[in-house]
């Protein structure tokens, strides 16, 4: 079971340092998202971002959705590793 979870969690991991990176990248206004390596990033990334982003408007005309993808995708990966014991401290 702790492997399953370990396993779940470093994938959680490496996907919210892709998340993280997309929004980086999103910030640049120069930046070619015909590159296959941001093209891939942005294929990996929308679905999820869409998903936030049917649920929450723009806010003053800024699109939050990104944000909250990443604090939804950091309190799995929080509750992930206290379930596998990482990060657990008494």
């Amino acid at each position: 079971m702790d492997l399953w979870v370990d396993s779940l969690a470093n994938f959680v991991a490496l996907y919210l340092l892709v998340l993280l990176l997309r929004v980086i990248w999103s910030w640049v206004p120069t930046v070619n998202w015909e590159n296959p390596v941001l093209s891939v990033m942005r294929q990996l990334t929308d679905p999820y971002i869409a998903c936030f982003r049917a649920v929450i408007p723009p806010i003053a005309g800024m699109d939050l959705s990104a944000s909250f993808a990443i604090l939804a995708l950091a309190i799995v990966q929080n509750v992930l590793d206290r379930i596998a014991g990482i990060g657990y401290s008494f």
